[in-house]
């Protein structure tokens, strides 16, 4: 029985010295490019020595690898598996009676930004990894595409104009929001509102356009 609670100390242990390797590393990331940080600048600020570096990672681009592996597998499964209800929007616009508050998976991706914060605002800053901001771009793609199928939005011309304006205003957003202070931001409520208005605003648009060419 004490050894298996000192099997889960040192577990925890551990744990929290890879956390503080990483949260050094991002710190470094604020004022720097990513490829130009060393394992010294990280030790150094994490006050470790490099041998314990070494025990969690081979240098600093598996590390800056492990970092991105594990965020883009956290929003697949916190964005993208998920299973929402559908706030069929489409079957109230006949009348004016659709509701403006956003479906629950809208919020999500600030859900996931807030969970993630200091990661995900060194990595979408000036110094972080475009490859990375491609990938997770991507990957919101197939969030707002998900989005889109439930409101029952057609696979047309302005539909791929509006997802585009979605996904480059999520990151907009999500840049802002994590670059103020927790004092002057706004609510994930209140985010996901402003969303919410182009996703109302697209589905309007398109279900009058459909409606006059009929």
């Amino acid at each position: 029985m004490g050894e298996s609670r000192n099997t889960v100390s040192k577990t925890k242990k551990s744990a929290q010295t890879q956390a503080r390797i990483i949260s050094s590393y991002l710190s470094l990331m604020q004022e720097k490019h990513f490829e130009k940080i060393t394992v010294k600048e990280v030790v150094d600020k994490a006050n470790i020595t490099r041998g314990t570096f070494y025990l969690y990672f081979n240098d600093i681009y598996e590390m800056q690898q492990y970092i991105e592996d594990e965020l883009l597998a956290h929003f697949n499964s916190f964005c993208l598996d998920v299973q929402e209800p559908s706030c069929a929007l489409q079957c109230n616009l006949t009348d004016w009676g659709f509701s403006l508050n956003p479906p629950a998976a809208l919020m999500r991706w600030f859900e996931y930004c807030k969970q993630h914060g200091e990661a995900i605002k060194a990595l979408l800053g000036s110094y972080g990894d475009p490859y990375f901001v491609i990938k997770l771009r991507n990957q919101m793609r197939v969030f707002v595409n998900q989005l889109m199928d439930k409101d029952n939005m057609p696979h047309d011309q302005l539909r791929e104009y509006y997802l585009e304006t979605f996904v480059e205003l999520n990151f907009l957003l999500a840049r802002q929001w994590l670059n103020e202070s927790s004092e002057s931001s706004l609510t994930i409520e209140r985010m996901t509102t402003i969303l919410n208005t182009i996703r109302v605003g697209a589905n309007t648009l398109s279900y009058f356009e459909r409606k006059q060419n009929k």
